[in-house]
Formats: C-alpha cells, structure tokens, sequence
C-alpha cells in the first residue's frame, strides 16, 4: 500500500500552513501594521503559529509513512510502551 501523500504535497501543505500564521504575525503587506507591543505578546504570536503549524507537520508527515495508518475502528499504539489503550487526559 502506498503513503496516502507524496512529499511534494506534504511540504507544500506544511509551508501553506506556516506562511498563513506568518502572515497574521507578519503581514506581508508594508501598509499593515505589526500587531502586538511587547515581548509577551510576540511570544503569544509565536505560540499560535506552533499551535497551527505543528499539527499539520505530524499530521503530514504521519500521512507519507506507511506504518501510521490504522484500520477503521482500531486505536493506534503508543510509540513508547506499545499500549492500544485511550489516554484521554
């Protein structure tokens, strides 16, 4: 069975993903302004970039290996103990 994405498809959604939260920090725009005065907000910027950009990094990267995929109805396992039991802290 072959990954459910290619490379190209994985970068490229990873960058498009990157790019829109950098744009929100960011704007490419000179005319717009920068948001955010002091060091607290730019790192609540820089949060919200990791908390949008990482998912989607896992998330295609998990689709180009093929070992990641797990049947319909079935949990996957845990990479360090092996345990298929839900954590749903």
């Amino acid at each position: 069975m072959s990954a459910r994405s290619t490379r190209r498809e994985a970068r490229e959604g990873i960058v498009k993903s990157f790019m829109d939260s950098l744009d929100r920090i960011i704007p490419p725009e000179e005319s717009m302004a920068l948001r955010g005065k002091t060091f607290l907000d730019w790192e609540r910027q820089a949060d919200a970039t990791r908390q949008a950009v990482l998912p989607t990094l896992l998330q295609e990267r998990a689709a180009l290996d093929e070992a990641a995929q797990v049947g319909d109805g079935q949990c996957g396992r845990c990479p360090r103990c092996g345990s298929d039991r839900d954590n749903l802290r």
